[in-house]
Protein backbone atom coordinates (compact mmCIF):
# COMPACT_ATOMS: atom_id res chain seq x y z
CA UNK A 1 0.00 0.00 0.00
CA UNK A 2 2.86 2.54 0.56
CA UNK A 3 4.41 2.22 -2.96
CA UNK A 4 0.40 3.31 -3.66
CA UNK A 5 0.59 5.78 -1.93
CA UNK A 6 3.59 7.05 -3.04
CA UNK A 7 2.71 6.88 -6.97
CA UNK A 8 -0.55 8.76 -6.08
CA UNK A 9 1.65 11.59 -4.40
CA UNK A 10 3.63 11.91 -7.08
CA UNK A 11 1.19 12.20 -9.95
CA UNK A 12 -0.65 15.52 -7.78
CA UNK A 13 3.03 17.10 -9.01
CA UNK A 14 4.72 15.05 -11.77
CA UNK A 15 7.12 17.56 -12.91
CA UNK A 16 8.41 17.99 -8.65
CA UNK A 17 7.82 15.19 -7.07
CA UNK A 18 10.41 13.33 -9.09
CA UNK A 19 13.35 15.33 -7.66
CA UNK A 20 15.84 14.62 -5.48
CA UNK A 21 15.32 18.22 -3.61
CA UNK A 22 11.56 17.49 -3.66
CA UNK A 23 12.43 14.24 -2.08
CA UNK A 24 14.95 14.77 0.67
CA UNK A 25 12.94 17.51 2.06
CA UNK A 26 12.35 17.88 5.88
CA UNK A 27 13.40 15.35 8.17
CA UNK A 28 12.67 12.04 6.43
CA UNK A 29 15.02 12.53 3.64
CA UNK A 30 18.35 12.00 5.59
CA UNK A 31 19.73 8.97 5.45
CA UNK A 32 19.09 7.70 8.59
CA UNK A 33 14.81 7.72 10.38
CA UNK A 34 14.62 11.72 11.00
CA UNK A 35 18.08 13.02 10.91
CA UNK A 36 18.36 10.57 14.25
CA UNK A 37 21.45 10.44 14.28
CA UNK A 38 22.00 13.77 12.11
CA UNK A 39 23.10 12.70 8.43
CA UNK A 40 23.45 14.31 5.37
CA UNK A 41 20.62 14.79 2.68
CA UNK A 42 19.71 11.16 0.75
CA UNK A 43 20.63 11.78 -2.78
CA UNK A 44 19.49 9.76 -6.15
CA UNK A 45 22.81 7.73 -6.68
CA UNK A 46 22.71 6.50 -2.72
CA UNK A 47 22.58 2.66 -3.27
CA UNK A 48 19.54 0.75 -1.21
CA UNK A 49 20.77 -2.54 0.16
CA UNK A 50 17.86 -5.11 -0.68
CA UNK A 51 19.86 -7.81 1.18
CA UNK A 52 19.17 -11.61 -0.29
CA UNK A 53 15.69 -10.02 -1.18
CA UNK A 54 17.11 -8.60 -4.21
CA UNK A 55 20.38 -6.99 -5.92
CA UNK A 56 21.18 -3.69 -4.54
CA UNK A 57 20.12 -0.88 -6.61
CA UNK A 58 20.03 2.99 -6.14
CA UNK A 59 17.08 5.50 -4.63
CA UNK A 60 17.02 7.06 -8.26
CA UNK A 61 16.38 3.84 -10.10
CA UNK A 62 13.05 3.12 -7.77
CA UNK A 63 11.11 6.24 -7.55
CA UNK A 64 8.86 5.78 -10.24
CA UNK A 65 6.81 2.63 -10.06
CA UNK A 66 5.96 2.98 -14.07
CA UNK A 67 9.72 3.36 -14.90
CA UNK A 68 13.06 1.12 -14.40
CA UNK A 69 12.93 -1.96 -12.99
CA UNK A 70 9.34 -1.83 -11.84
CA UNK A 71 6.76 -0.89 -14.78
CA UNK A 72 3.70 -1.11 -12.97
CA UNK A 73 0.53 1.30 -12.02
CA UNK A 74 -2.44 1.81 -9.71
CA UNK A 75 -6.00 2.30 -11.49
Amino acid sequence: MMDRMWSYWQLLDPTSRHSEEEMNGGNYGHITWTNQPESRKASFSDKLDMGYAAESTTIGEVMDTISGPFCYFYA
